[in-house]
């Protein structure tokens, strides 16, 4: 009957966790505790109940949510530095097209400006010359009616002159 006890005691053992295998999880659990104030690196426990202010507990939880959060915020720096570049690529591909436009625009404008030259410049040679010609009838025109006036002074004093004066009467 002794095997029969063993055999039976033996299911119930294997239903039973161990005291071992009860602790582990609980020793996951238990919060580790750092000292942010320390100034060496070193890991050390609480044991002043005033200092505790200056200690940190985190357990496995609060770890795996810190990476997460250390994570979530590396990945918002490379957002914004992505963001950074891409902005800085969009603003030199948008000065490069101003620049090419402005380029187009004088380039447009020297042309138009080339071309009208070319045009007008024989058409502008001809209006100076009319111009030029009629300044020269103008001014051979004002010669010519100085010219008249002076001889029509002159003869009017030729003919003031052409008469003898008249002498005075006198009655005796």
């Amino acid at each position: 009957e002794e095997p029969k006890a063993e055999e039976a005691a033996a299911p119930a053992a294997a239903e039973e966790p161990k005291a071992e295998e009860t602790a582990a999880p609980a020793a996951a659990e238990e919060p580790k505790v750092y000292n942010l104030a320390a100034d060496d690196d070193e890991d050390e426990p609480a044991d002043d109940e005033e200092e505790h202010l200056w200690w940190f507990t985190c357990t496995a939880k609060d770890e795996a949510q810190q990476l997460a959060q250390v994570a979530a915020r590396q990945l918002a720096v490379r957002r914004r530095v992505k963001a950074v570049f891409l902005t800085a690529r969009l603003s030199l591909a948008l000065m490069a097209q101003a620049k090419l436009n402005r380029k187009a625009r004088l380039a447009k404008v020297m042309h138009t400006a080339i071309m009208l030259h070319r045009r007008l410049k024989p058409w502008l040679a001809s209006a100076r010359k009319r111009v030029a010609e009629r300044r020269l009838e103008e001014e051979r025109a004002r010669e010519a009616e100085a010219l008249a006036e002076s001889l029509k002074a002159m003869e009017a004093e030729s003919m003031t002159q052409a008469a003898p004066p008249v002498p005075p009467v006198v009655n005796v």
